[in-house]
């Protein structure tokens, strides 16, 4: 040939990357997990947020409801005399 050496190189470079490829996947992977529990919490505090926020408005209605009828009584007593 033209003076040209072909020389197989070894396996051992491929493999480093291979591994090093390995990691970076599982980094990435653990990375997603932790970000998703991180989610997770957080839908669980909106969800209990929500719920606090609906006991809070059905008790603002209930107030509210209470005293309509409490006006409505005081003025049914002052149409009445």
């Amino acid at each position: 040939m033209s003076g040209v050496e072909v020389t197989k190189e070894p396996k051992q470079t491929q493999d480093h990357a291979c591994k090093s490829c390995m990691e970076t996947v599982v980094q990435t992977f653990t990375h997603m997990q932790e970000h998703i529990a991180q989610l997770k919490q957080e839908i669980l505090k909106l969800q209990l947020d929500l719920e606090k926020s609906k006991k809070q408005q059905k008790q603002k209605e209930q107030t509210l409801k209470q005293k309509i009828k409490a006006l409505e009584q005081t003025l049914a007593e002052l149409e009445s005399k």
